[in-house]
This record gives C-alpha cells, sequence and structure tokens, in this order.
C-alpha cells in the first residue's frame, strides 16, 4: 500500500495556510484538504475532498465552505454540481480548485511528462472566491524532474514538485510535502 503523502501550504494572497493529504483508495486516489482563510474579515474554513480514479481522473468532490456544500460527480466527461448537469464543463477531465495546488497533482500525475515534453487539458475550474465552475484550458509543461509550467489565461507558474505534489506554486504557495511512514495517518 501507498503510504499517505502530506503537505502543509501557506499562501499570502490568500492569507491562507492548508494541510493536504494524498491516499490511495481501494478504487483510485483521494485528495483531501482544510484551508484555513479569511474571508471578508472573517475567519474561514474550507474542507475539500476529491476522488480520482486509478488514472489520476477526477470522480467526485464535496467541498464545504462554511454551511455551504458542493457536491461533484463526474461519469463519461458530464459533470454534475449539486446533482445539476452542467453542460458547460463537458469533456473535462480534473477539477481544479482555485484556492489550492493540491489538484495540481491530478494532471501532474496522469499526464506523466517526460522532461521537455507538454500537454493542454481541460479543467473544470471551481473558482475562489466566487465558487462558481467554468471551464478552463490549461497547459503543463514538465521543465525537469522536480519543476513544472504551469499557465493557463494569464496564468503562468513554475510548479516545483516532490512524491508528484506541489511543495511551491510560483510566488503564491509555498510549503513542505512528506511521505507518511507506513501505517501512519
Amino acid at each position: 500500500m501507498t503510504p499517505h503523502i502530506h503537505a502543509v501550504w501557506h499562501c499570502e494572497p490568500n492569507e491562507s495556510v492548508e494541510h493536504f493529504v494524498l491516499a490511495r483508495t481501494s478504487t483510485g486516489w483521494l485528495l483531501r484538504g482544510i484551508v484555513m482563510l479569511t474571508i471578508d474579515n472573517e475567519p474561514s474554513e474550507i474542507r475539500y475532498e476529491v476522488a480520482a480514479d486509478d488514472h489520476w481522473r477526477t470522480r467526485e468532490a464535496t467541498i464545504r465552505l462554511g454551511d455551504e456544500t458542493i457536491d461533484v460527480a463526474v461519469n463519461d466527461g458530464r459533470w454534475w454540481i449539486n446533482d445539476v448537469i452542467n453542460d458547460d464543463l463537458m469533456g473535462c477531465i480534473d477539477i481544479d480548485l482555485g484556492w489550492t495546488p493540491a489538484t495540481n497533482t491530478l494532471p501532474i500525475r496522469r499526464l506523466g511528462l517526460d522532461v521537455g515534453e507538454s500537454a493542454q487539458i481541460h479543467t473544470a475550474w471551481l473558482r475562489y472566491p466566487e465558487m462558481s465552475f467554468v471551464s478552463a484550458t490549461q497547459n503543463y509543461s514538465r521543465v525537469s524532474d522536480r519543476i513544472w509550467r504551469y499557465q493557463s489565461g494569464q496564468a503562468d507558474y513554475e510548479l516545483e514538485v516532490t512524491e508528484g505534489v506541489v511543495c511551491r506554486y510560483g510566488d503564491l504557495w509555498w510549503g513542505g510535502v512528506q511521505a507518511a511512514k507506513p501505517g501512519t495517518r
């Protein structure tokens, strides 16, 4: 069994700190996080879980912000948001949660690019702080063993990865990534 991978990220622009866990499940992978941040000058918390299959494709997600819960289900390229189909997201493979580098793990691990290779993907981007979904085109390029370049719209960031998980996202997020010892959580 693959040990859990933990990360702790800090983000000055969002005034946030996050604890992230990546774990193997019987059906694929689970990305789970708790983000502490300030929204409208009030301390707030976002909790999320993203389930992916063995090929790192998003299958479902639950996002909780205060009393609001967003449930996501994906089947055959169709996306349901709180049990309502969103045709604008048709064909998207990944979910991209706009307040965390956690979901960059999905394409980084799925694409498996060699150094010098690039790929374009389509994601269901949950924008923050709007908390609304849009389809987004993103480009990933593998610069070196540990460095990736992420581009989407005006965004252009260098991502440093450890264990296939972002440990530095440009000048926005930085932190540490560590694989837990087998048998620990």
